[in-house]
């Protein structure tokens, strides 16, 4: 498994292997209209672009082949986990466990204090994050525009 990380000339590839995850990841939500809204609000090429020069860095799990992606932004102590996914048919195999250990090596290399992200309320990946050291420490409800909402718990994990 390699991990790099992504510049803005990746933002194509992020964005396609986006779209073969969020549907999947977000079947559960309706109307359908939002997850059109909320994909090309997150993952609009020239979105992408601009994060990967901004304060979020984008990485690319490679296992000969992309396999997933994340998302991080350092703010403060903090190592915020804004984006984390893999591929619906590399599920189980230990590529996101392997995710969150290598950010969790990053924000200890930087000495960063904890780790933090948010998970949409009946996102089942919720438990995985629970099994990896997160706790749930509040909620949110998180108005994304055009009358949608994201209800998501808000996760942290400790690195003291």
């Amino acid at each position: 498994m390699t991990l790099l990380q992504a510049t803005g000339e990746q933002a194509e590839l992020i964005r396609l292997l986006a779209s073969k995850v969020w549907y999947k990841t977000y079947e559960y939500l309706d109307p359908h209209d939002k997850l059109d809204y909320m994909f090309e609000m997150m993952y609009a090429p020239d979105k992408i672009r601009k994060d990967c020069t901004g304060n979020s860095s984008y990485y690319i799990l490679y296992d000969d082949e992309p396999v997933g992606y994340l998302s991080l932004m350092i703010n403060g102590d903090t190592l915020v986990i804004q984006k984390i996914y893999i591929m619906p048919e590399a599920q189980s195999k230990g590529y996101g466990r392997f995710l969150l250990e290598e950010t969790e090596n990053f924000a200890r290399k930087h000495k960063l204090q904890k780790l933090w992200l948010v998970v949409n309320r009946r996102n089942k990946a919720r438990h995985f994050y629970e099994r990896m050291g997160f706790s749930i420490v509040g909620e949110r409800d998180f108005d994304i525009g055009e009358g949608h909402f994201m209800n998501d718990f808000i996760m942290e994990k400790s690195l003291q």
